[in-house]
């Protein structure tokens, strides 16, 4: 993994799987605001899902100053490739993400699997709980569920990103 350190954050990239944010970490209090499953192929930030969850990136570091800290990973699985370019401040704590997306034969993504971006971060730093809600935009109206209901309605897959009408989703902690 990358380590990359500031004054706010500790940041730890996972480039041999699927170039994903696997720990950030607020050196303030301590807390890693990340879910990481290793053992599943699971957790982190930026995971494109798919077969780019478990697909290894090549990492270059484009520069490296006193002052900023930028990286670029890119993968290629057939045709289409997905570079991200990752830009931390010494003087700020967010992450500046820049993806490009090549598709340079025309690859059916479905063969491949839709690419759309997840992130799995514990609000807080807390443990997920069953309280939590995940929260969805479908045709027919915003899905507010937990997870073992999100489970009962859509099955153990949860294969729901196909119906999405927008491209956000949300998580909500009420603990």
């Amino acid at each position: 993994a990358i380590r990359i350190e500031n004054a706010f954050t500790i940041v730890e990239v996972a480039s041999r799987l699927g170039g994903r944010i696997r720990k950030l970490v607020l050196k303030q209090t301590g807390d890693d605001l990340l879910y990481w499953d290793e053992k599943e192929f699971l957790g982190g930030l930026l995971d494109e899902k798919s077969v780019w969850t478990t697909t290894p990136y090549q990492t270059d570091i484009l520069s490296q100053t006193h002052g900023c800290c930028q990286l670029r990973l890119a993968a290629r699985v057939q045709d289409v490739t997905v570079t991200k370019t990752l830009t931390f401040h010494a003087d700020r704590p967010a992450i500046h993400v820049a993806y490009r997306f090549e598709n340079r034969g025309q690859t059916d993504l479905v063969r491949t699997g839709p690419i759309f971006i997840r992130n799995f971060v514990r609000p807080g730093g807390q443990d997920i709980t069953p309280d939590d809600l995940y929260c969805f935009p479908m045709s027919d109206g915003i899905i507010q569920e937990n997870h073992a209901e999100l489970l009962r309605r859509f099955g153990p897959s949860a294969m729901i990103y196909d119906r999405l009408s927008a491209g956000w989703q949300a998580f909500v902690n009420r603990s």
